[in-house]
């Protein structure tokens, strides 16, 4: 059965590990697999399938939508702030506590959608990256983004600065028309 499983994991996840991994997530989230649970039939029925009509974002954007509200929230929010983000600007632009934001942010790097480093985060793969952002209507986005320039521009002690180009950056992001 192990030997079934390892052909059904290969097949599903095309062999890409960020497949396979999150199909792993989603069959302990969803069905609690014990080792020996692999003999059950109806295990064996209920396994996600990826949809191969789809992409990897579509696939990460269904497992992103079973995250709790605030977490999914918090992660639209992220990506708009970049690939790599500041928690100190994330919790400037965020509607939550600072308290709660590092909570989250906690709970997602468990996820494994987050990395941190040091003061900052990365995700882990720009398929979370992309479906993160896909999780926000063009009209979110623009709001957040002039947020997040306006946040930085006001941060800045002189516009020599490398935050200035970001500033400047998610202000022209916030006011291009987003399509949803």
């Amino acid at each position: 059965d192990t030997a079934a499983f390892n052909q059904y994991l290969w097949f599903e996840s095309e062999g890409n590990p960020l497949k396979a991994k999150e199909l792993i997530k989603a069959i302990d989230n969803s069905l609690s697999v014990s080792r020996h649970s692999l003999q059950n039939e109806v295990l064996w029925e209920n396994l996600p399938h990826f949809d191969r009509s789809k992409s990897s974002e579509h696939f990460m954007l269904k497992q992103l939508a079973a995250l709790p509200q605030q977490q999914k929230k918090l992660l639209s929010a992220a990506s708009c702030a970049g690939y790599h983000f500041e928690v100190k600007l994330l919790k400037k632009v965020s509607d939550f506590s600072p308290e709660l934001v590092e909570q989250l942010l906690s709970k997602l790097e468990n996820n494994e959608l987050l990395i941190r480093k040091e003061s900052a985060y990365i995700f882990v793969h720009d398929v979370v990256f992309s479906a993160a952002n896909s999780l926000m209507t063009g009209e979110e986005k623009s709001l957040l983004h002039q947020k997040i320039g306006k946040t930085i521009l006001d941060g800045l002690q002189n516009y020599e600065q490398n935050d200035f180009f970001k500033a400047v950056n998610h202000l022209n992001t916030g006011y291009e028309p987003q399509a949803d």
